[in-house]
C-alpha cells in the first residue's frame, strides 16, 4: 500500500484535469494547486530526492529545550524557518514599515517599547538569519554576542562588494 502514496496526487491531478479542462480550456499550475488544496486538502510542495532514513529520530525527552513538553505556538514562534538551537532574548530597533513582518515572524506575544523598540525571545539564528535579511530596517541591540557576529558578517559582505566595485572602477 505504500508503493501507492506517491501516486495519489498525480491520480488527482489527472482527475483535475480530465474534469476543468478541454482544448479550449487549461489550468496553469497554480490552477491545479488550487484545487487540490481547495477541494483536496492538499498542498504539493516540489520538494524532490527525499529519502526516508532507518536511523531513528531523537527522543523528545532527550531534547533539552523539550523536557517539559511541546507547546506548539511558542516552539513555531522561536524557531522559524526550523532553525535549531538556543532561544534567547532579543532586543532590536526596527523600522514601523516591517511591523507586520515581524509580526509574522515571531507572533503576537510580543512587547513594544518606545514604538520603535522590542525585545522578544527568538531562535538565535533564526534572528542571526533575520538581521541580515532585513540590515536595513533591524538593528540587533542585545545579545551582545549576535550583535558582534551580524557586524562581522555585514563587514565581511561590505568588503565582498567593495572590492567587486573597485574592480568595476579600474
Amino acid at each position: 500500500m505504500d508503493t501507492l502514496k506517491p501516486k495519489k496526487p498525480l491520480l488527482l491531478i489527472l482527475e483535475i484535469l480530465r474534469k476543468y479542462t478541454d482544448e479550449n480550456h487549461r489550468l496553469s499550475q497554480k490552477d491545479i494547486g488550487d484545487i487540490l488544496k481547495n477541494e483536496y486538502g492538499l498542498k504539493i510542495d516540489r520538494i524532490t530526492g527525499i529519502r526516508l532514513l532507518d536511523t531513528p529520530r531523537k527522543p523528545m525527552k532527550l531534547v533539552p529545550e523539550l523536557k517539559n513538553g511541546l507547546y506548539l505556538p511558542k516552539h513555531i514562534a522561536e524557531h522559524l524557518y526550523m532553525f535549531s538551537g538556543e532561544s534567547v532574548p532579543v532586543t532590536f530597533r526596527m523600522k514601523k514599515q516591517i511591523l507586520n513582518d515581524v509580526i509574522d515572524w515571531f507572533g503576537t506575544e510580543i512587547t513594544f517599547s518606545d514604538e520603535t523598540e522590542d525585545e522578544v525571545t527568538v531562535n538565535w539564528h533564526a534572528m542571526h538569519h533575520r538581521a541580515l535579511q532585513y540590515c536595513r530596517h533591524v538593528r540587533i541591540l542585545e545579545p551582545a554576542d549576535l550583535v558582534a557576529v551580524v557586524r562581522s558578517d555585514l563587514q565581511s559582505a561590505n568588503n565582498s562588494y567593495s572590492c567587486v566595485y573597485e574592480q568595476e572602477k579600474d
